[in-house]
């Protein structure tokens, strides 16, 4: 049974089995932690009136043989109405409320929307549900400088490599071409013998690959645990993302899976990948922050506004909170990212 996030539908599984999601999780299963959970009881009291609101506006829309349309009595209707569909609407007007006093309650922080079981949901007797959610993971950052500097020195040797591997083919391309065609003009002579190939890799290129060897010797090292409710919604945006920038391409899902060589499963596995990636390096990033006490100055956010041109759009990002944070958080990832290239 599909469950939806409170701020949309809440849809609430009453079986059994328990509700986690596994079908998106990676094969790299050692990364993954479990939810966080809370139990939900709704007073029967509470749920009663509720119940019964339901199920006159349901029974206003039932049209039954021998009555008139909205004017069928309500233990009839209750028999007719699917008893799922009277529980479901009910839920989702009490869930919001009772699910926000449990989490202040235990006072926890949830990080993502919340998927819910139903334990018990049966008429006459408090309702329970179990709510599933994400919080922030623990992360012990240990020796890490000595892994970083270790990773450092293991992108300068494959920098070393890529610059000799592109050197080798230039050599080769032009040993090729003197091979296959004759010197007839001196400017010709002068531009072979003079070949100005550039083999060293950018700046850029070079602090990409460090800075993704980091990455990956942090992640083996420390070994940073995401909560899998976390990975399962992040891949559900990406997966979003993706259908939406091939429909502006006007290119069907099914055409660019068959041009990828992909299955649809093959296909979530992969992002599912890419984004319990995404979010290590983004809790890693986080942590190393607060432990060396890296922040964005408001000075320096205003500075990024300014950068700019849309004279509008800066007004909106002075007023905007979330706007201003989107911004702080780029500028301390970008000053982690700074600190980690000079340890």
């Amino acid at each position: 049974m599909t469950k939806k996030k409170t701020q949309n539908k809440t849809k609430i599984d009453n079986s059994a089995k328990k509700t986690q999601q596994k079908q998106q999780q990676p094969k790299e299963a050692a990364y993954i932690s479990e939810n966080s959970t809370i139990k939900i009881t709704i007073p029967w009291s509470k749920v009663k009136p509720i119940y019964q609101q339901t199920l006159k506006k349901q029974a206003k829309k039932l049209k039954i043989d021998g009555f008139r349309k909205g004017k069928v009595p309500l233990h009839i209707a209750e028999k007719k109405l699917n008893q799922e569909s009277l529980f479901q609407a009910t839920l989702r007007k009490l869930l919001p409320e009772y699910y926000q006093q449990a989490i202040k309650k235990q006072k926890k922080k949830p990080l993502t929307a919340p998927e819910f079981q139903g334990i018990s949901i049966n008429k006459n007797n408090n309702w329970e549900i179990k709510a599933y959610f994400a919080e922030k993971p623990e992360i012990e950052l240990r020796n890490y400088k000595k892994v970083v500097k270790k990773a450092k020195k293991q992108a300068d040797d494959l920098i070393k490599k890529a610059e000799k591997e592109e050197a080798d083919l230039q050599k080769k391309k032009e040993k090729d071409s003197k091979a296959k065609k004759k010197i007839s003009t001196k400017k010709s002579e002068k531009k072979d013998k003079n070949p100005q190939k550039k083999t060293d890799l950018s700046a850029a290129q070079k602090k990409d690959i460090t800075m993704q060897t980091i990455f990956q010797k942090l992640i083996g090292a420390i070994e940073p645990k995401i909560p899998e409710l976390l990975v399962k919604q992040q891949t559900e945006k990406e997966l979003r993302n993706l259908e939406q920038k091939l429909k502006q391409l006007k290119i069907d899902i099914k055409d660019y899976l068959k041009s990828q060589n992909l299955t649809q499963q093959q296909l979530v596995s992969r992002l599912a990948f890419s984004s319990l990636n995404q979010l290590q390096v983004e809790f890693l990033l986080e942590k190393i922050a607060q432990e060396n006490n890296i922040k964005a100055k408001q000075k320096e956010i205003d500075k990024k506004i300014e950068s700019i041109g849309d004279k509008k759009v800066q007004e909106l990002m002075r007023k905007g909170d979330h706007y201003q944070n989107y911004l702080r958080s780029i500028i301390v990832k970008q000053k982690v990212i700074d600190y980690l290239l000079q340890v």
